[in-house]
């Protein structure tokens, strides 16, 4: 058996193929080493991208002199993202980890937060019936609001391609429109129309 250099055979061999081929024979060797690829993990960094593009969204409809304060957990599973009204002078740019008893605030809102395999999303089922959902259809998000704090809780899986800058545009604009339902039922409530 002869010993053959196979390096040099594909050097030789290469040399005779369209650039454009190599590029598309390049490309489809790194797709298919990609489930090889050790994965990158949702981190600070992410979180303070989205969190900046939240706010600078955001501020739009805000009132003068106020701003928002991100604060996060992030979980094998899932993340929780804390955002907090605040005076524009009290607004911490950076973003800052904190840990949150989910548990409580599940059980004040009287919640429970599932995992839908089908959806492959978090949703929030009630576990009381009570006239308000707070569950808001048109997120992928989870929204909690605590209205003590005067904060609300976005929960999602732990991906980075759910925390990227281009959702935080569309979560702004899912919680300007979840913030007018609640209060629309918050006025017909108040005024004794039943929902």
């Amino acid at each position: 058996m002869e010993n053959i250099d196979y390096k040099t055979a594909i050097q030789a061999e290469l040399q005779y193929l369209p650039e454009q081929y190599l590029a598309h024979l390049y490309q489809i060797i790194q797709f298919m080493a990609l489930p090889f690829k050790e994965k990158e993990c949702l981190n600070e960094a992410h979180l303070q991208i989205y969190a900046d593009k939240f706010r600078k969204g955001f501020s739009l409809v805000m009132k003068k002199g106020m701003g928002l304060d991100f604060s996060y957990q992030i979980q094998e599973k899932f993340t929780v993202l804390k955002l907090s009204v605040t005076s524009l002078d009290k607004q911490q740019n950076e973003i800052k980890a904190e840990i949150f008893d989910l548990d409580k605030i599940c059980e004040e809102k009287q919640v429970k937060i599932i995992y839908n395999a089908d959806k492959q999303k978090y949703e929030l089922q009630n576990l009381v019936e009570i006239e308000e959902d707070i569950e808001d259809e048109y997120s992928e998000k989870i929204i909690i609001p605590d209205s003590e704090t005067a904060s609300l809780y976005f929960i999602d899986v732990s991906q980075i391609d759910k925390w990227q800058p281009d959702n935080a545009s569309d979560d702004g604009r899912n919680l300007f429109a979840f913030m007018l339902r609640v209060g629309d039922m918050y006025q017909k409530t108040k005024q004794g129309e039943t929902i």
